[in-house]
């Protein structure tokens, strides 16, 4: 993340004709949470066209895409400034890769709400295909902010459907 800020001078981690870089060279074990954050480094590369970001994610190292645009959904729904339809609308963009993005800004939303009613305002708008990735990715939230089974399942409850909260409860990791 520091590589990116800019008042810190430039960082030697980055390069402007590889905007996934360093993601692609760091050991196995830190590529999540640098795929998590990529597209903050590509947005600003390419002036927030979300479709070109998309692509750069579409080139990702094998098995990382997925996370590229988990890491698009996240940006999505803080450019957005958490407006559900403009957060879906840009997780849209993202074409055959939408519900990775939805996931993305579901888990943002349930981080920047602390799990509270507003964490599933982003799953309604989005196209029926796409609901239950986006609660199950709201109780991956939950199931980190609560130890157990009855208290997830019970934060579950409070903020989905009951249509989807078999996806909630899944993200969750209630069996």
């Amino acid at each position: 993340m520091q590589n990116l800020d800019t008042t810190m001078g430039t960082s030697r981690y980055i390069k402007k004709t590889d905007p996934i870089y360093p993601c692609n060279t760091v050991a196995e074990r830190d590529k999540v949470y640098c795929y998590l954050m990529v597209t903050s480094r590509i947005n600003t590369l390419d002036g927030y066209n979300w479709r070109k970001t998309a692509d750069w994610c579409r080139r990702s190292e094998r098995g990382w895409v997925q996370t590229c645009f988990e890491s698009f959904g996240r940006d999505a729904s803080g450019a957005s400034q958490y407006q559900p339809a403009r957060t879906i609308a840009l997780c849209l963009q993202a074409g055959p890769n939408a519900d990775d993005c939805i996931y993305g800004a579901a888990r943002d939303y349930g981080n920047n709400y602390a799990g509270g009613p507003e964490s599933s305002r982003s799953c309604p708008p989005a196209p029926e295909r796409f609901r239950p990735r986006c609660y199950e990715g709201i109780g991956t939230i939950l199931g980190t902010m609560h130890r157990l089974g009855d208290e997830r399942r019970a934060a579950c409850n409070d903020v989905t459907p009951a249509r989807y909260r078999a996806d909630c409860y899944r993200g969750a990791a209630i069996t």
